[in-house]
Protein backbone atom coordinates (compact mmCIF):
# COMPACT_ATOMS: atom_id res chain seq x y z
CA UNK A 1 0.00 0.00 0.00
CA UNK A 2 0.79 3.92 -0.34
CA UNK A 3 -0.62 6.55 0.95
CA UNK A 4 -0.20 9.92 -0.02
CA UNK A 5 -1.36 12.90 2.38
CA UNK A 6 -2.63 15.57 1.55
CA UNK A 7 -2.47 19.59 3.06
CA UNK A 8 -5.84 19.73 4.17
CA UNK A 9 -7.97 17.42 6.09
CA UNK A 10 -10.26 15.06 4.39
CA UNK A 11 -11.85 12.13 3.24
CA UNK A 12 -9.45 8.75 2.61
CA UNK A 13 -9.90 7.77 -0.97
CA UNK A 14 -8.83 4.53 -2.14
CA UNK A 15 -7.74 3.17 -5.74
CA UNK A 16 -7.04 -0.48 -6.14
CA UNK A 17 -4.95 -1.67 -8.82
CA UNK A 18 -4.15 -5.48 -8.98
CA UNK A 19 -0.46 -6.11 -9.70
CA UNK A 20 -0.77 -10.21 -10.51
CA UNK A 21 0.00 -12.55 -13.63
CA UNK A 22 -1.12 -15.76 -15.29
CA UNK A 23 0.18 -19.09 -15.59
CA UNK A 24 0.33 -18.52 -18.81
CA UNK A 25 3.25 -18.47 -21.28
CA UNK A 26 4.13 -14.83 -23.31
CA UNK A 27 3.69 -15.09 -27.03
CA UNK A 28 3.51 -11.77 -27.22
CA UNK A 29 5.53 -9.74 -30.03
CA UNK A 30 6.97 -6.44 -27.74
CA UNK A 31 9.89 -5.84 -25.88
CA UNK A 32 8.77 -6.44 -22.29
CA UNK A 33 7.24 -9.63 -23.44
CA UNK A 34 7.78 -12.13 -19.56
CA UNK A 35 11.07 -13.93 -19.86
CA UNK A 36 9.65 -16.86 -17.35
CA UNK A 37 8.15 -19.72 -19.04
CA UNK A 38 4.31 -20.11 -17.79
CA UNK A 39 4.25 -16.44 -16.12
CA UNK A 40 3.24 -13.82 -18.34
CA UNK A 41 1.00 -10.52 -17.52
CA UNK A 42 -1.91 -11.61 -20.27
CA UNK A 43 -4.38 -9.89 -18.01
CA UNK A 44 -2.35 -6.29 -18.26
CA UNK A 45 -1.87 -6.20 -14.31
CA UNK A 46 1.65 -4.65 -15.06
CA UNK A 47 -0.26 -2.05 -16.79
CA UNK A 48 -2.56 -1.21 -13.66
CA UNK A 49 0.62 -1.38 -11.09
CA UNK A 50 2.45 1.18 -13.72
CA UNK A 51 -1.09 3.67 -13.72
CA UNK A 52 -0.54 2.83 -10.32
CA UNK A 53 2.89 4.04 -9.63
CA UNK A 54 1.88 6.78 -11.76
CA UNK A 55 -1.06 8.07 -9.41
CA UNK A 56 1.35 8.25 -6.33
CA UNK A 57 4.02 10.12 -8.04
CA UNK A 58 1.36 12.31 -9.20
CA UNK A 59 -0.30 13.11 -5.95
CA UNK A 60 3.04 13.43 -4.11
CA UNK A 61 3.69 16.36 -6.67
CA UNK A 62 0.47 17.86 -5.90
CA UNK A 63 0.13 17.42 -2.21
CA UNK A 64 -2.08 21.05 -2.31
CA UNK A 65 -4.59 19.66 -4.14
CA UNK A 66 -5.80 17.01 -1.35
CA UNK A 67 -8.11 16.96 0.85
CA UNK A 68 -7.52 13.87 3.13
CA UNK A 69 -4.98 11.00 1.69
CA UNK A 70 -5.17 8.93 -1.00
CA UNK A 71 -4.35 5.25 -0.69
CA UNK A 72 -3.29 3.39 -3.47
CA UNK A 73 -3.83 -0.16 -3.09
CA UNK A 74 -1.71 -2.66 -5.00
CA UNK A 75 -2.90 -5.84 -5.06
CA UNK A 76 -1.84 -9.56 -5.87
CA UNK A 77 -3.73 -12.50 -6.41
CA UNK A 78 -6.72 -10.71 -7.99
CA UNK A 79 -7.35 -13.50 -10.51
CA UNK A 80 -7.39 -16.52 -7.75
CA UNK A 81 -9.88 -14.54 -5.74
CA UNK A 82 -7.81 -14.24 -2.64
CA UNK A 83 -5.66 -10.80 -2.72
CA UNK A 84 -8.67 -8.67 -1.49
CA UNK A 85 -9.34 -10.48 1.40
CA UNK A 86 -5.49 -10.28 2.36
CA UNK A 87 -5.86 -6.91 1.85
CA UNK A 88 -8.80 -6.26 3.84
CA UNK A 89 -7.60 -8.46 6.56
CA UNK A 90 -4.06 -6.31 6.87
CA UNK A 91 -6.69 -3.12 7.26
CA UNK A 92 -6.38 -1.83 3.59
CA UNK A 93 -9.96 -0.45 3.85
CA UNK A 94 -9.83 1.12 7.46
CA UNK A 95 -11.19 4.29 7.57
CA UNK A 96 -11.67 4.60 3.10
CA UNK A 97 -14.87 6.64 2.45
CA UNK A 98 -14.85 5.79 -1.16
CA UNK A 99 -12.87 3.39 -3.79
CA UNK A 100 -12.43 3.29 -7.59
CA UNK A 101 -10.64 0.51 -9.62
CA UNK A 102 -9.74 0.57 -13.00
CA UNK A 103 -8.91 -2.18 -15.44
CA UNK A 104 -7.52 -2.27 -18.73
CA UNK A 105 -9.99 -3.50 -21.46
CA UNK A 106 -8.42 -4.77 -25.23
CA UNK A 107 -10.63 -4.42 -28.23
CA UNK A 108 -11.74 -1.11 -27.76
CA UNK A 109 -9.85 1.99 -28.63
CA UNK A 110 -7.21 3.92 -26.02
CA UNK A 111 -9.08 7.12 -24.88
CA UNK A 112 -12.24 5.27 -24.69
CA UNK A 113 -13.83 4.60 -20.90
CA UNK A 114 -16.96 1.81 -19.84
CA UNK A 115 -17.99 1.91 -16.44
CA UNK A 116 -20.20 -0.27 -14.36
CA UNK A 117 -22.78 0.60 -12.46
CA UNK A 118 -25.90 -1.46 -10.62
CA UNK A 119 -26.22 -3.36 -7.62
CA UNK A 120 -24.85 -6.41 -9.53
CA UNK A 121 -22.64 -4.80 -12.03
CA UNK A 122 -20.24 -7.75 -12.44
CA UNK A 123 -21.29 -11.59 -10.81
CA UNK A 124 -20.85 -13.79 -8.13
CA UNK A 125 -18.19 -16.53 -8.34
CA UNK A 126 -18.16 -20.10 -6.25
CA UNK A 127 -16.03 -21.97 -6.91
CA UNK A 128 -16.85 -25.76 -6.87
CA UNK A 129 -14.80 -29.20 -6.62
CA UNK A 130 -16.43 -32.70 -7.01
CA UNK A 131 -14.88 -36.11 -6.06
CA UNK A 132 -16.49 -38.69 -7.47
CA UNK A 133 -15.60 -42.15 -5.67
CA UNK A 134 -16.27 -45.62 -6.98
CA UNK A 135 -14.23 -48.92 -7.55
CA UNK A 136 -11.41 -49.08 -10.22
CA UNK A 137 -10.11 -52.09 -12.35
CA UNK A 138 -9.01 -53.49 -15.85
CA UNK A 139 -10.78 -51.51 -19.09
CA UNK A 140 -11.27 -54.87 -19.99
CA UNK A 141 -13.44 -55.66 -17.65
CA UNK A 142 -15.49 -52.65 -16.69
CA UNK A 143 -18.52 -54.70 -15.67
CA UNK A 144 -16.55 -55.64 -12.25
CA UNK A 145 -16.14 -51.96 -11.38
CA UNK A 146 -17.97 -49.08 -10.49
CA UNK A 147 -16.76 -46.68 -12.86
CA UNK A 148 -16.13 -42.87 -11.51
CA UNK A 149 -16.03 -42.06 -15.08
CA UNK A 150 -19.33 -42.45 -16.23
CA UNK A 151 -20.51 -41.44 -13.50
CA UNK A 152 -18.47 -38.22 -13.65
CA UNK A 153 -19.84 -37.55 -16.93
CA UNK A 154 -23.25 -38.01 -15.92
CA UNK A 155 -22.51 -35.37 -13.37
CA UNK A 156 -21.23 -33.23 -15.57
CA UNK A 157 -24.27 -33.36 -18.12
CA UNK A 158 -26.91 -32.99 -15.39
CA UNK A 159 -25.15 -29.81 -13.75
CA UNK A 160 -25.69 -28.22 -17.25
CA UNK A 161 -29.76 -28.67 -16.34
CA UNK A 162 -29.46 -26.42 -13.57
CA UNK A 163 -29.40 -23.06 -15.32
CA UNK A 164 -32.10 -24.24 -18.17
CA UNK A 165 -34.30 -26.19 -15.86
CA UNK A 166 -33.96 -24.53 -12.00
CA UNK A 167 -33.07 -21.09 -12.52
CA UNK A 168 -35.64 -18.07 -13.91
CA UNK A 169 -34.33 -17.73 -17.92
CA UNK A 170 -34.65 -13.79 -16.92
CA UNK A 171 -31.42 -13.99 -14.06
CA UNK A 172 -28.55 -14.52 -15.92
CA UNK A 173 -26.31 -17.69 -14.35
CA UNK A 174 -23.47 -20.09 -15.67
CA UNK A 175 -22.19 -23.45 -14.31
CA UNK A 176 -19.13 -24.37 -15.78
CA UNK A 177 -17.12 -27.34 -15.08
CA UNK A 178 -13.69 -26.57 -16.10
CA UNK A 179 -11.36 -29.09 -14.74
CA UNK A 180 -11.53 -33.31 -14.78
CA UNK A 181 -9.04 -35.63 -13.85
CA UNK A 182 -9.12 -39.51 -13.61
CA UNK A 183 -6.71 -42.15 -13.27
CA UNK A 184 -2.81 -43.49 -14.55
CA UNK A 185 -3.25 -45.28 -17.56
CA UNK A 186 -5.24 -45.68 -20.76
CA UNK A 187 -6.30 -49.46 -19.55
CA UNK A 188 -7.02 -48.80 -16.02
CA UNK A 189 -10.37 -47.40 -14.96
CA UNK A 190 -9.56 -45.51 -11.62
CA UNK A 191 -10.99 -45.66 -8.62
CA UNK A 192 -11.92 -41.44 -8.15
CA UNK A 193 -12.21 -38.87 -10.39
CA UNK A 194 -11.84 -35.32 -9.41
CA UNK A 195 -13.56 -32.53 -11.06
CA UNK A 196 -13.79 -28.81 -10.91
CA UNK A 197 -15.42 -25.59 -11.95
CA UNK A 198 -17.35 -22.19 -11.17
CA UNK A 199 -20.38 -21.10 -10.96
CA UNK A 200 -22.18 -17.19 -11.48
CA UNK A 201 -24.79 -15.37 -11.12
CA UNK A 202 -25.82 -11.78 -10.05
CA UNK A 203 -28.35 -12.15 -7.63
CA UNK A 204 -27.79 -14.33 -4.15
CA UNK A 205 -31.17 -15.93 -4.01
CA UNK A 206 -29.93 -17.59 -7.61
CA UNK A 207 -26.61 -18.36 -5.79
CA UNK A 208 -28.38 -20.17 -3.16
CA UNK A 209 -29.85 -22.52 -5.62
CA UNK A 210 -27.48 -23.51 -7.63
CA UNK A 211 -25.05 -24.41 -4.34
CA UNK A 212 -27.92 -26.49 -3.63
CA UNK A 213 -28.10 -28.02 -6.75
CA UNK A 214 -24.43 -28.80 -7.51
CA UNK A 215 -25.14 -30.70 -4.45
CA UNK A 216 -28.24 -32.39 -5.13
CA UNK A 217 -27.31 -33.39 -8.59
CA UNK A 218 -23.42 -34.74 -7.78
CA UNK A 219 -24.97 -36.88 -4.81
CA UNK A 220 -27.81 -38.34 -6.57
CA UNK A 221 -26.28 -38.99 -10.04
CA UNK A 222 -23.18 -40.49 -8.76
CA UNK A 223 -25.60 -42.62 -6.52
CA UNK A 224 -27.47 -43.54 -9.78
CA UNK A 225 -24.08 -45.14 -10.99
CA UNK A 226 -23.14 -47.12 -7.76
CA UNK A 227 -20.67 -44.55 -6.59
CA UNK A 228 -20.17 -41.80 -4.29
CA UNK A 229 -19.81 -37.85 -4.26
CA UNK A 230 -18.36 -35.74 -1.92
CA UNK A 231 -18.45 -31.88 -2.84
CA UNK A 232 -16.84 -28.72 -2.02
CA UNK A 233 -18.39 -25.55 -2.58
CA UNK A 234 -16.62 -22.15 -1.74
CA UNK A 235 -18.26 -18.56 -2.24
CA UNK A 236 -15.09 -16.31 -3.16
CA UNK A 237 -16.73 -13.07 -4.18
CA UNK A 238 -19.81 -11.42 -4.04
CA UNK A 239 -21.67 -9.74 -7.26
CA UNK A 240 -20.14 -6.22 -7.65
CA UNK A 241 -22.27 -3.62 -5.72
CA UNK A 242 -21.24 -0.25 -7.58
CA UNK A 243 -22.26 3.33 -5.57
CA UNK A 244 -24.29 5.86 -7.73
CA UNK A 245 -22.38 8.89 -6.43
CA UNK A 246 -18.96 7.09 -6.81
CA UNK A 247 -19.84 6.61 -10.39
CA UNK A 248 -21.62 10.06 -11.42
CA UNK A 249 -17.79 11.36 -10.39
CA UNK A 250 -16.09 8.65 -12.25
CA UNK A 251 -18.15 9.38 -15.26
CA UNK A 252 -17.99 13.15 -14.83
CA UNK A 253 -14.24 12.75 -14.96
CA UNK A 254 -13.74 10.90 -18.07
CA UNK A 255 -16.47 12.90 -19.83
CA UNK A 256 -14.99 16.09 -19.54
CA UNK A 257 -11.27 14.02 -20.44
CA UNK A 258 -12.30 11.77 -22.86
CA UNK A 259 -15.88 13.37 -24.62
CA UNK A 260 -18.85 12.04 -23.83
CA UNK A 261 -19.01 10.23 -27.27
CA UNK A 262 -16.04 7.75 -25.15
CA UNK A 263 -17.66 7.43 -22.49
CA UNK A 264 -20.43 4.58 -21.67
CA UNK A 265 -22.49 2.44 -19.48
CA UNK A 266 -21.82 -1.63 -19.78
CA UNK A 267 -24.67 -4.33 -19.19
CA UNK A 268 -24.38 -6.43 -15.94
CA UNK A 269 -21.94 -8.88 -16.78
CA UNK A 270 -21.32 -12.80 -15.24
CA UNK A 271 -17.38 -11.79 -15.74
CA UNK A 272 -16.40 -11.48 -11.49
CA UNK A 273 -13.84 -9.34 -9.72
CA UNK A 274 -12.56 -9.58 -6.18
CA UNK A 275 -12.59 -5.88 -5.93
CA UNK A 276 -16.69 -6.60 -5.30
CA UNK A 277 -15.27 -7.13 -1.56
CA UNK A 278 -13.98 -3.50 -1.72
CA UNK A 279 -17.42 -2.49 -2.74
CA UNK A 280 -19.35 -3.80 0.03
CA UNK A 281 -17.62 -1.75 2.64
CA UNK A 282 -17.56 1.81 1.01
CA UNK A 283 -18.77 3.16 -1.75
CA UNK A 284 -17.42 2.46 -5.20
CA UNK A 285 -16.80 2.99 -9.02
CA UNK A 286 -15.23 -0.03 -11.55
CA UNK A 287 -14.50 1.04 -14.96
CA UNK A 288 -12.45 -0.32 -17.86
CA UNK A 289 -10.29 1.90 -20.12
CA UNK A 290 -9.39 1.01 -23.40
CA UNK A 291 -6.01 -0.53 -24.24
CA UNK A 292 -6.34 -1.22 -27.94
CA UNK A 293 -4.99 -4.54 -29.55
CA UNK A 294 -6.49 -7.28 -31.10
CA UNK A 295 -5.96 -10.42 -28.75
CA UNK A 296 -8.43 -10.57 -25.64
CA UNK A 297 -7.61 -10.52 -21.98
CA UNK A 298 -6.15 -13.77 -20.83
CA UNK A 299 -4.32 -14.83 -24.54
CA UNK A 300 -0.72 -15.64 -24.84
CA UNK A 301 -0.91 -12.85 -27.60
CA UNK A 302 -2.43 -10.44 -25.75
CA UNK A 303 -0.29 -7.17 -25.81
CA UNK A 304 -1.62 -3.60 -24.87
CA UNK A 305 -0.94 -0.28 -26.51
CA UNK A 306 1.39 1.23 -24.38
CA UNK A 307 -0.68 5.33 -24.94
CA UNK A 308 -3.31 4.21 -22.47
CA UNK A 309 -1.17 3.83 -19.31
CA UNK A 310 -0.12 7.87 -19.38
CA UNK A 311 -4.15 8.27 -20.02
CA UNK A 312 -4.82 6.19 -17.02
CA UNK A 313 -2.69 7.73 -14.63
CA UNK A 314 -3.97 10.92 -15.70
CA UNK A 315 -7.39 9.89 -15.37
CA UNK A 316 -7.13 8.15 -12.36
CA UNK A 317 -5.26 11.17 -10.82
CA UNK A 318 -8.01 13.36 -11.27
CA UNK A 319 -10.81 10.95 -9.99
CA UNK A 320 -9.45 10.12 -7.00
CA UNK A 321 -8.45 14.55 -6.45
CA UNK A 322 -12.30 14.98 -7.46
CA UNK A 323 -13.21 12.17 -4.45
CA UNK A 324 -10.91 14.12 -2.24
CA UNK A 325 -12.93 17.44 -2.69
CA UNK A 326 -16.67 15.28 -1.87
CA UNK A 327 -18.46 14.67 1.32
CA UNK A 328 -18.92 11.25 1.51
Amino acid sequence: MAEVEGTRPGPTIALRVDIDALPIDDLSDVEFRSEIPGRAHACGHDVHAAIGLGVAEELARRRDEISGRVRILFQPAEEVFLGAKAMIAVGAMEGVDAIFGVHNLPGIPVGSGIFARGSSAMAASDRFRIVVTGAGGHAARPHETRDPIVAGAAVVTALQTICSRAIDPGDAAAVSVCRIHCGTAFNIIGDHLELEGTTRYLKGHVGDTISSMVHTIAQSVAKAHRCEASVEYDQMVPPLRTSPAAVDLAMDVATAMLGAAQVSLTEPSLGSEDFALYAAMAPASYFWIGSGGTNPLHSSKYAIDEACIPLGVKLMTEIVLRACRTSW
